[in-house]
């Protein structure tokens, strides 16, 4: 986790409660140039993936996740302005309906699948995408 931390092409953002500072309770990290899964012709450029996006489920509940999507959003906004058209992508679990309803409150839509293997078990994620506005 340390090298993604560093990693320049990575943004990453911490929430942390303010009588545990030390302990962070929700985090977000957007990778840059990551092609989405499955499209063989992008070009890295042209993409921007929300590579992970958590809330300890202790947190569930408390507006934390719509305070860390509000800002995540606006640091996408900002990106994409100052880099022209970016597709921000991401894979959620097909099972967790809970969080494809909140990320289709934010503007994506589901655009694919990805289906891999955990151990011998195939697992399958959802891809979605939120194209810049015009």
């Amino acid at each position: 986790m340390r090298a993604e931390l560093q990693d320049p092409s990575r943004y990453t953002a911490f929430v942390t409660p303010v009588d545990q500072p030390e302990t962070p309770c929700a985090y977000v990290m957007l990778h840059d140039k990551s092609v989405r899964t499955g499209d063989k012709d992008g070009r890295p450029e042209d993409y921007l993936e929300l590579k992970r996006f958590y809330v300890d489920k202790q947190f569930h509940g408390m507006g934390i996740a719509q305070l860390l999507m509000d800002h995540t959003m606006q640091v996408i906004k900002d990106k994409q302005q100052k880099e022209s058209r970016r597709v921000v992508w991401l894979g959620v679990w097909e099972n967790n309906i809970r969080a494809q309803k909140f990320y289709q409150k934010y503007g994506f839509r589901e655009c694919g699948e990805h289906v891999f293997l955990v151990g011998t078990v195939e697992d399958r994620d959802l891809l979605y995408e939120l194209t810049p506005q015009d």
